[in-house]
């Protein structure tokens, strides 16, 4: 089902939601400052490789990884048209990275470092990841969009998972958006090169796999840095 441009209008519209409420309650917390300094954010690349492998790889593996499991389409057919199609991934990609940062800068540029001063690191993941998974439940009831395929229980695990693993990832790269951002931008990319979901919506074992291997990733994230207490996240 092809989505009306009135339809595609409000989708992109919504989807900056996020990043419009943190610019303007930054700009009305800290003035034109605050908005220069979350601006600057979103432009700190400078960090280790690590963290690149973390942002590149990690989405990749587990998407990969649930797809081998679980794949809810035959063996031997493209799971999705970007595979048929590769000269489409480069155009995805940049779509991707732009709608993540439409996001990004609201999740984890202003309500992370907020909640992380009052809960600590780990909780603030928590609620930012809920708040994540919710922001997106319109869309599963929208026909014609991916969303409305998938489990909606299972992708609030996989949400929050993730939001656990891109905190972690915040702090360690000194509160860089543009890690969050990359990290987002790869799970999507992931997930549309193989989609977790055919057309029997009945068929949710790689939704469940994917959200699975991210509570794994999120389980090792907290025990091997032990994260740390309120206002740590190290943004500056």
């Amino acid at each position: 089902m092809e989505l009306s441009p009135t339809m595609q209008f409000f989708l992109v519209v919504g989807g900056a939601g996020p990043s419009t409420a943190a610019f303007a309650l930054t700009y009305r917390e800290a003035g034109i400052a605050g908005m220069r300094k979350l601006c600057r954010r979103g432009l700190l690349v400078r960090f280790g490789f690590r963290e690149w492998l973390l942002i590149l790889l990690l989405p990749q593996v587990v998407t990969i990884a649930a797809a081998a499991m679980f794949a809810p389409y035959p063996i031997g057919e493209p799971p999705s048209e970007l595979l048929a199609h590769p000269w489409r991934i480069g155009v995805y990609l940049i779509l991707f990275v732009a709608g993540a940062a439409l996001e990004e800068f609201g999740w984890r540029g202003y309500a992370q470092p907020g909640w992380a001063a009052r809960l600590g690191d780990l909780r603030a993941s928590i609620v930012v990841g809920v708040a994540w998974a919710l922001w997106h439940l319109p869309l599963f009831f929208i026909p014609g969009l991916g969303h409305a395929q998938l489990s909606f229980p299972a992708y609030l695990t996989l949400t929050v998972a993730a939001a656990i693993v891109i905190g972690d990832l915040l702090r360690r790269t000194g509160g860089s958006v543009a890690a969050a951002v990359g990290f987002h931008a790869a799970m999507n990319m992931s997930l549309t090169v193989f989609p977790p979901a055919g057309n029997d919506k009945s068929d949710q074992r790689m939704l469940w796999c994917v959200a699975a291997l991210y509570v794994v990733a999120a389980g090792a994230v907290v025990v091997r840095s032990r994260l740390r207490p309120a206002g740590s996240l190290g943004v500056t």
